[in-house]
């Protein structure tokens, strides 16, 4: 099986934080996306859940933590 190029990928996560941004952190759960352009485009969007993921890869665990808990805290209160 061939690899998806990079700027497929990319693009493919651009389009659906666009279209759909409660599925974008399913989607980059499951294949390996590149992290920095990918983080960038969920910070522009403002996708925090694939950003707390991409952050967490990164190694960035407090930005990550603090960005996932005011996630969850968003969720409970609706």
């Amino acid at each position: 099986m061939k690899a998806i190029p990079d700027f497929l990928l990319i693009l493919h996560i651009n389009l659906l934080c666009q279209i759909c941004p409660d599925q974008v952190l399913a989607e980059v759960k499951s294949y390996n996306y590149p992290l920095d352009e990918c983080m960038k485009i969920c910070k522009e969007y403002a996708v925090r859940d694939a950003l707390s993921f991409f952050l967490e890869r990164a190694g960035n665990l407090n930005e990550a933590v603090y960005i996932a808990f005011d996630v969850h805290k968003e969720k409970s209160t609706k």
